[in-house]
């Protein structure tokens, strides 16, 4: 479907999206995914208002910035800081 919607032969449904709820929602796969050296911390807003969008987009944009944080460590010690405001 993705491959469907990236060469304009689908749609993706948009709908309202809490961000901080779907990044806690993934924050396991998040900290599977980055190097056991760095830290994920999580700083999430309680109080975020909805954003429209696709949820499966925006998981795939969270897990390739998060990917993309922990490679350019290039396997030396840091945090990588998850943050909705």
């Amino acid at each position: 479907n993705q491959m469907l919607a990236y060469a304009g032969k689908s749609r993706f449904v948009a709908s309202a999206i809490d961000l901080s709820r779907l990044v806690r929602e993934m924050a396991t796969l998040l900290e599977v995914s980055v190097s056991k050296k760095a830290l994920l911390r999580c700083e999430l807003a309680g109080d975020l208002a909805p954003v429209q969008g696709n949820a499966a987009q925006l998981r795939q944009v969270v897990m390739n910035l998060i990917v993309n944080a922990s490679d350019a460590l290039e396997g030396n010690e840091g945090t990588i800081t998850v943050r909705t405001w």
